[in-house]
């Protein structure tokens, strides 16, 4: 019995004759030793064959590429901030709890935060996907100081890394209010 992928049926070319096989438009072949095989009976149709395997291999490809983006698609899921968040940092100086509030519009942030004094200080960020970045400047007696969060949305969590200009980093984690 032979597979004949041209009309995706088997086909036994000795039960059925080779009249039988020829008028399919297939023809008798023989390859190796005790190998029969069926190939087409013209050149055009070679050419057919050979493209509709092409197209397999592309549908196949396409189909893979699809199933590989997908856990990529359902992590880059919409996530929206707004809101007040309880921030903890882990500083040298111990752990610190404040207020944060985000105003979220599209993939741009709007970050309010009280310094330890209780001055309100406001900066600018993105939200990507599940990645979330901004930087918050403040006056101290020593000048401009900048420090810069990244980090990851989880729900109704969020946690990274805050590096702090010349100062090194530090550890933080946000839970919505």
């Amino acid at each position: 019995m032979l597979f004949n992928t041209s009309r995706l049926s088997i086909i036994d070319p000795v039960a059925s004759g080779s009249k039988n096989v020829q008028s399919q438009g297939l023809t008798p072949w023989k390859h190796g030793r005790k190998r029969r095989c069926l190939r087409p009976n013209n050149e055009s149709e070679m050419q057919q064959s050979k493209k509709e395997e092409e197209m397999k291999k592309i549908h196949s490809l396409f189909a893979i590429l699809c199933l590989a983006l997908v856990p990529f698609l359902l992590n880059a899921q919409d996530v929206n901030v707004t809101g007040d968040w309880e921030m903890t940092t882990q500083s040298p100086r111990g752990e610190r709890t404040s207020t944060v509030h985000f105003e979220q519009d599209g993939e741009k942030l709007t970050v309010t935060t009280q310094t330890m004094r209780g001055d309100e200080v406001t900066g600018e960020g993105t939200i990507v996907g599940n990645k979330i970045e901004w930087t918050i400047t403040m006056s101290t007696q020593r000048g401009e100081f900048t420090i810069t969060y990244e980090g990851t949305v989880e729900g109704d969590t969020m946690s990274g890394e805050a590096q702090m200009g010349d100062f090194g980093s530090m550890e933080w984690t946000a839970k919505r209010k």
